[in-house]
């Protein structure tokens, strides 16, 4: 984004992301302490108990952000309004990235499948960097490329969790199609909102790039 706009428009996408920091920073240190607890579990029993926090972590995730967003930020940044039309897009960075780092890196890890954690970043950023190249040097859009970074999120997120299930024996297939189908309906609602509200994010962005 700073390479295609300038610094000024990547500040207010910057803050936004630097917010949902605030929350990963806490997430990786919960992760750290639930590794040894992962660790030292029956083989028997972590698959039984992956299902069970998965769920579990989903519901607080989603519930707690939508909180996070909708009340906490509202009021502590009230003058950066026009920097948080972004947080709508971005706040389920936070719900995939968290899933990944609590969930199923401390699973590959207890697992000792560092190599596999390896290759899935590599694709994941090889896919970020063609994501990049469309969105910016050849559409040039900026909500493109700021929607782009929850769908290279959300790519990282099925893919790890697609080899971690299957290094369980666990099908949860259904689920992850869940999930797609839920982003799908959350960016079909946010698309209405947009054209609802066209006339005023113009205005925002205009501001942004003046």
């Amino acid at each position: 984004i700073s390479m295609g706009w300038d610094v000024a428009t990547f500040g207010k996408v910057s803050l936004t992301l630097g917010v949902s920091n605030f929350l990963m920073i806490f997430i990786n240190s919960v992760s750290v302490v639930f590794f040894p607890i992962v660790k030292k579990m029956d083989e028997g029993k972590r698959s039984e108990v992956y299902t069970v926090i998965r769920n579990t972590l989903t519901f607080l995730l989603f519930a707690g952000l939508i909180g996070y967003y909708r009340y906490i930020l509202s009021m502590w940044l009230p003058k950066y309004a026009d920097s948080l039309v972004y947080m709508s897009i971005l706040f389920p960075v936070c719900v995939f990235e968290s899933k990944v780092s609590l969930l199923i890196n401390t699973y590959l890890k207890s697992m000792r499948e560092e190599f596999l954690m390896l290759k899935i970043n590599a694709v994941s950023v090889v896919f970020s960097l063609l994501v990049t190249i469309f969105t910016i040097g050849i559409w040039h859009n900026l909500n493109a490329a700021v929607c782009s970074i929850v769908v290279v999120y959300a790519f990282r997120c099925v893919l790890a969790e697609y080899h971690v299930t299957r290094l369980l024996g666990l099908n949860l297939r259904r689920n992850i199609l869940d999930s797609f189908l839920c982003m799908a309906v959350y960016g079909a609602a946010y698309i209405m909102f947009v054209m609802i509200h066209r006339h005023s994010l113009q205005q925002i962005i205009g501001m942004v790039k003046a």
